[in-house]
């Protein structure tokens, strides 16, 4: 797990060349704000709810972060594919 952060860096940074500084300013900004704020949040619905609740909310958290991936993914792929036949 430790080598996701490191891996996302550097393929943002490959991916986008010209914007190298920009895209990994903002995965370093929105995987900092995930860090900061997920305790709070699952911390608010361990009070109002259960522990089975608020770990039903981990996974539902990474079933869209998994999704989200995969959309972009297949956008990414459908791009190339179209770019190949022009």
């Amino acid at each position: 797990m430790a080598g996701i952060r490191p891996l996302v860096i550097a393929a943002g940074g490959m991916k986008y060349p010209d914007k190298k500084n920009f895209v990994i300013s903002v995965i370093i900004l929105c995987s900092g704000t995930k860090g900061l704020s997920a305790p709070w949040i699952f911390s608010y619905i361990l009070e109002k709810s259960s522990l089975f609740t608020a770990m039903k909310a981990v996974y539902l958290f990474l079933v869209l972060s998994f999704a989200v991936s995969a959309a972009l993914v297949l956008a990414d792929m459908r791009k190339a594919v179209a770019n190949s036949k022009n």
